[in-house]
Order: structure tokens, then sequence, then C-alpha cells
């Protein structure tokens, strides 16, 4: 099945009656070992006398009529400077929320951004809020509002987005690119006294690269083990600032929610609400 496609999975279990008592259904271990060899090994076997043989089965039932998704790994041309492969994007969907990180591909440009937005199921357009990182040169925010394909495998940049953003169609790729999943850390944007920007440190061991502009809050979360990272866009209201977050796909297991956070310096924050979902950091400082 191609990457998106609408699916669900539900397991069953089958489970048969005990023989002798009919009232009763009983479960048993099971455990392969290569040696010695058993030419039974590929059935499971219940000996005793009180069991049933076979007694249970999964099995996985998949639903084509439920609503497609965008999550997977995405691919951007920029048809408007004749640029190919310019940028890859991993994105995560939840419900009716869409997170993405992206970064240069092979874009002239060097960029790193995240996004935030919520997909239109009526009309398939998905507006976001879209910003730069400091793991990138360029330093450009803005608004987007890409079209989705009936099947959920092509986003085209329409009308009523910023100019500015560099892309125009993007593409869904096989998701073996999350093998390439790394990110060079070094912070790229010379930042002032005040400025929030730059690369966070949480007490958890979580590293946080981080970019502002105006009221807006823009972040990638990876942690110690580069195994789970995830986006946060949000927005600054004097020393509190509200954040949606969400998993982006490279980890192996996806949460998303909200928070709320206190600004307690330009170098110090501390999460003092969890709106919905598990977010495991609890004090944020900035380290560069």
């Amino acid at each position: 099945m191609p990457p998106g496609m609408a699916s669900e999975e539900a397991a069953y279990k089958v489970v048969l009656q005990c023989r002798y008592n009919i009232n009763t259904f009983t479960e048993h271990d099971w455990t392969w070992t290569p040696e010695p060899f058993d030419p039974l090994a590929k059935e499971i076997r219940v000996y005793k006398m009180d069991g049933v043989r076979p007694y249970g089965i999964l099995l996985k039932k998949v639903n084509h009529n439920a609503e497609p998704n965008l999550t997977g790994v995405w691919i951007c041309d920029d048809n408007e400077h004749n640029v190919q492969d310019a940028g890859t994007y991993f994105v995560s969907q939840f419900g009716e929320k869409v997170f993405w990180f992206g970064r240069q591909y092979k874009a002239p440009w060097n960029f790193a951004n995240v996004s935030y937005g919520t997909i239109s199921r009526n009309d398939r357009k998905l507006p976001i809020l879209w910003g730069d990182l400091p793991l990138g040169h360029n330093r450009l925010f803005g608004r987007l509002i890409l079209e989705i394909s009936p099947d959920y495998q092509i986003m085209v940049k329409g009308n009523g987005s910023d100019k500015i953003f560099g892309g125009t169609h993007f593409r869904r790729v096989p998701n073996q690119h999350l093998d390439k999943f790394e990110v060079d850390a070094n912070m790229k944007w010379s930042t002032t006294t005040n400025d929030m920007s730059g690369c966070w440190k949480g007490n958890d061991g979580t590293k946080y690269a981080i970019g502002t502009c105006q009221n807006q809050i823009y972040w990638l979360g990876i942690d110690e083990t580069n195994r789970r990272s995830h986006v946060g866009v949000g927005t600054i209201s004097g020393n509190i600032i509200t954040v949606n977050w969400g998993d982006i796909m490279s980890a192996q297991e996806r949460f998303h929610g909200e928070i709320e956070c206190q600004l307690q310096s330009p170098y110090k924050m501390i999460v003092v609400n969890c709106i919905c979902g598990p977010f495991f950091t609890k004090e944020l400082t900035k380290i560069s």
C-alpha cells in the first residue's frame, strides 16, 4: 500500500473453548528456539489435556475507507526557479493538525524550517505558518497555503502564499529517506543579547534549535539519542509562550499536544502547563 493511503488497523484474537470445560478459555505461552530443530516449529501446539489446539490467531483488518493523511517524507521542487529536489520535508499529521521539519536538499540556498497548520478536509487545503531555524543560513518566516491532491500524494503552493517561500510542488517519496535523518546542530545565525533564537537545552537532555520572528516562535527539539524529534510552533505574549507541538515521523512513537511556557529571561523558560499531550521537557536554558 503506498504511503499515505487511508488505512486503519485492528487486532483480533480468536479464542477456542477448553475442550473439557466449555465455560473457560485458556492462553498458553509458547517460545520458539532454533535448537533442537522442531519440524513443527511454525505451529503453536498446546500439549495439555485441558487445552485446545490451535487456540488463537491475530488478524489484521485494512479499511480503505478511512481518511488519508500526509504523514511521510516529501520532496519539494521549486518550479519558479527551476530547482528540482530543492528540499526534503518530514511531515506528521495528527487528526487535522499537520507539522513538518524541512531542510535543504539540492537547493542553492541553505535553509531549515518548521511549520504547523490545520488541514481543511472539505477543500483539501492546508494553511500553515512556517519559520526558518538557525540550523540554516536563511532567516525567513511566513504563511503558506498548500492544495492537496485527492490521493494525498502531491501538494502544490496555492494562492495566498507568501512569495518568499522557496518551493512550489511537493511530492511524497518512500520513507527510506528517514535513514538519512541527521541534523547539523551548529547554529548559523548571529544573535543579539535579547534574541531568543539559538540553541537551547532541556533539563531532560533534549536540544532545541529555536527561531523567533516578532511574536512567533518556531523550534525543532531532538533528544540525546537522536531517536525522537518534535516540531513546535507558537505565539509569544508578554512572558507567556503557547506552543503547538508534534513529533515528526523520525520518532518510533509519535505524540502531539499543546504547552504553555513562562519566559523567565531571554536565556531561560519553564513549562508551566501541559494543556494536552505528554511533554517531557520541564525547563529550557539557552546555551548558544
